[in-house]
């Protein structure tokens, strides 16, 4: 920036647009810097920035596209899993089946209808039950003694 009476002068982003578009269209770069007045330096860094500028806006967005589309898709896998355990619930409860109770040999978080495996904790969320309770009626009636020296 050129210093005039000691203080710098200040350029605004649209004069700085319209030097390096003089330059962009071929007038003389000593003639545009004392017009505009600054140095030819000045000038041409304006001209690089602008058209590193201008050269990143043309290119493609692929790793913020990227990171969205894996955000969108995690997020409907989630809704994927949501929906396929609600409906594990509304059959168990048109059957009159207690949710908690999987029947034997079946892992907690595994469904019956389907048998696929889904963490206990997310079963549990979404079908609105305390962990404990699974696991307690998961248990064999036997073990529910007291820990501990007998």
């Amino acid at each position: 920036m050129e210093i005039e009476g000691g203080a710098p002068k200040r350029f605004w982003a649209k004069h700085k647009v319209q030097a390096v578009l003089h330059l962009l269209r071929g007038e003389d770069i000593d003639l545009v810097s004392r017009e505009q007045g600054v140095t030819a330096v000045m000038l041409s860094q304006w001209r690089d920035a602008f058209l590193e500028a201008g050269e990143s806006g043309l290119k493609p967005h692929l790793v913020k596209e990227s990171v969205e589309v894996g955000r969108l898709r995690e997020k409907i896998c989630e809704q994927a899993m949501e929906n396929e355990l609600l409906r594990e619930k509304i059959a168990r409860m048109e059957q009159n089946h207690p949710l908690a109770s999987r029947g034997r040999g079946s892992e907690p978080g595994t469904l019956i209808s389907t048998r696929k495996a889904y963490g206990l904790a997310r079963v549990c969320r979404i079908w609105g039950l305390a962990c404990s309770t699974v696991w307690q009626r998961q248990q064999p009636k036997g073990l529910g003694r007291r820990r501990g020296p007998q």
